[in-house]
């Protein structure tokens, strides 16, 4: 009777976490999806905001340099988990394409700070480095994360 009651419990049990294994994935997947489509419309704005809306596209680009560094701890974190089964040519190749996020990080923020005093031609010429900056560097480490 007691090997039936522990067989029953384990089942139980069982069930019960691949229940939330499987509940969890489809609402991370709703929330990552929901995330990335706010995300591509802050992007899609920053490129339509006029000069006269300077604060609202600056705050937009702080949101998507927000992005790139959610990205990057993302890439972090995995790192961090993996390190010790990473191959020493793979550490050294995660090494630099994490040097160049960063690089092309710093130039999203460096791009925001010349948004801030921008005007006229200046203006949309700094609006869009930003938008292409930020669409580079979002591509750049989702390769990063594919070919971790």
């Amino acid at each position: 009777m007691r090997t039936i009651l522990k067989y029953a419990f384990m089942y139980t049990f069982a069930v019960m976490i691949t229940s939330a294994f499987l509940t969890a994935g489809p609402q991370k997947a709703y929330a990552d999806n929901h995330y990335d489509d706010k995300i591509e419309q802050k992007y899609e704005a920053l490129k339509e905001y006029s000069e006269t809306h300077k604060g609202e596209a600056v705050e937009t680009a702080r949101e998507l340099r927000e992005d790139i560094d959610r990205r990057i701890d993302t890439l972090e974190n995995r790192a961090d988990e993996e390190w010790d089964n990473m191959s020493s040519d793979a550490k050294t190749k995660y090494r630099k394409q994490m040097r160049q996020l960063r690089h092309q990080q710093n130039e999203i923020s460096e791009w925001i700070g010349e948004l801030k005093h921008s005007t006229g031609e200046a203006w949309e010429d700094v609006k869009g480095s930003i938008a292409d900056s930020y669409e580079d560097t979002k591509e750049y480490a989702e390769d990063v994360a594919d070919n971790f």
